[in-house]
This record gives structure tokens, C-alpha cells and sequence, in this order.
């Protein structure tokens, strides 16, 4: 069933809201039949595979797919109109996974954080005594020497990179790991002194070039004045949210 509810000013007042327009609403019974379909989502996720609900309404009526089909309309996540129907699609699953060198302060707080906002994360480190599972339990946590990290990792351009390093010590091991992949975002935090002086030992060393340093965010995240670890989360999170965004809207 769907309905239309009109917010007229008088309707605004009652429910204590000072947005107006016009609101369609679709409620949808789901039986034992959708069953099935539902169950599907399960072997997605199992198979790290994306798809998207799409919800088709048409006058009174409406029915529901599930795709694992990427089409125009599932880059915006939002409304458009074809033939005087109306879909409205939201993605369920999305590949992409988020890995956090170093786990300490910043990357227990940020690992939280986006496991609320549905982002996948794995979280390196070479020392045992900093990934505990405990200290991360919304994550991956992976051993693994910062110098040997596309060995052990397969990383794709889907996925996140966000160095940040017990006291900076390895972000250059890391950085020059991943440099050379396409990946959505590679993130370094740091002052803007030690970022030209990391470019530096990685032009000499590595051979990258200023180009290759133009696709780092660094410094990582927004900036807000974030000073603690949870603000600086809070930047991190905000600026992979927005990347995220992003890609949805303007990648195919």
C-alpha cells in the first residue's frame, strides 16, 4: 500500500516538525514467500558480492527486487522517475574494505566508528600486542610486517587505506606499499612537515613521483581542530564517508 501525506503548515504544527512538502510512504508486508529472497542476501555476504534493494512503485502499487546489477539509478541511492514509475533503491551490500595500519588509540576509536556508518575494516599491525581481538571487535585483525603488506594482503580498488602508525614510525613502509595500487583512498596522518619529508624519502628511495603523492590525503581526514583521538576518528570517518559518496555518485 502506498499513501501520500501532505505537511501543510497546520499538519507541521502538529507534529512539532518545521520541514513541509509532501511525503509518499509505501508499506510493504513481507510473508513467509520473500522469504527466499531475503535469504539470498546471506549468500551475498557470504560471497563479498554487492546488490542493492530496489523498490518499485507505480500508482498504488509497488513490488521489490534484488540486484546484484549496477545500473545509472543505483548511483545516486536515491529517487527517479521512468514511464510514471518511481524507484527508489538502496544498497545493501558493498564491496570495499578499510585497512587501518597500526593499531593504537586513533584506530581503536576509528575502527568503532565506522563499523556504525557500514564500512568494513581490517586492522595491520606487526605487533602482535597492538591488534588484540578484544581491542577491535567489530574487525579484522591481521599480524603482519609493514614491508610485506601486499603479500599477505590483496588489495583492490575498492578498498581503503588509512596509515596511522604507532608514533609515525612505519607510515613511509606503509605508504610505499600501497603507493603503486588503485585504490579509492590511501589516508597518512601527520603534521605537514613529516608528510614532505616521508615524499621525500620515498621519491629517493622508491622512485615515486609528486603525482603519486597527489592521491594521498594527507593531512588525513577533514579538517575540524580534531585534537583527541576520537575527534581525529570523527575527521577520518567524515572524510571516507564523503569518498564513499562519491564514488557512488560519479563511478559506474
Amino acid at each position: 500500500m502506498v499513501k501520500e501525506f501532505l505537511l501543510s503548515k497546520e499538519d507541521r504544527d502538529q507534529i512539532g516538525m518545521i520541514c513541509g512538502g509532501d511525503m509518499l510512504v509505501a508499506f510493504q508486508y513481507l510473508s513467509q514467500q520473500d522469504l527466499s529472497r531475503f535469504e539470498s542476501l546471506i549468500n551475498y555476504q557470504k560471497q563479498d558480492q554487492e546488490c542493492w534493494y530496489d523498490l518499485n512503485i507505480h500508482e498504488d502499487r509497488f513490488s521489490y527486487t534484488i540486484t546484484t546489477k549496477k545500473d545509472d539509478h543505483h548511483l545516486n541511492r536515491s529517487y527517479f522517475n521512468q514511464d510514471k514509475e518511481i524507484i527508489f533503491t538502496q544498497p545493501i551490500l558493498q564491496k570495499g574494505m578499510v585497512y587501518i595500519f597500526g593499531g593504537g588509540h586513533i584506530s581503536k576509536e576509528l575502527a568503532i566508528l565506522l563499523h556504525r556508518v557500514s564500512f568494513k575494516t581490517t586492522v595491520v599491525d606487526n605487533d602482535e600486542q597492538f591488534i588484540k581481538q578484544e581491542d577491535f571487535p567489530t574487525s579484522t585483525c591481521l599480524l603482519c610486517p609493514f614491508d610485506k603488506i601486499t603479500q599477505k594482503i590483496k588489495l583492490t580498488p575498492e578498498d581503503y587505506v588509512v596509515i596511522v602508525t604507532r608514533g609515525h614510525e612505519f607510515d613511509a613502509e606503509v605508504l610505499a606499499e600501497v603507493l603503486g595500487y588503485p585504490l579509492a583512498y590511501i589516508g597518512m596522518i601527520g603534521s605537514r612537515q613529516k608528510i614532505r619529508a616521508t615524499y621525500e624519502k620515498l621519491s629517493k628511495e622508491n622512485h615515486y613521483h609528486q603525482e603519486d603523492f597527489e592521491r594521498v590525503h594527507a593531512p588525513i581526514g577533514l579538517s575540524i581542530g580534531a585534537q583527541t583521538p576520537e575527534e581525529i576518528a570523527v575527521s577520518i570517518g567524515a572524510e571516507l564517508i564523503s569518498i564513499r559518496h562519491d564514488r557512488n555518485t560519479l563511478c559506474k
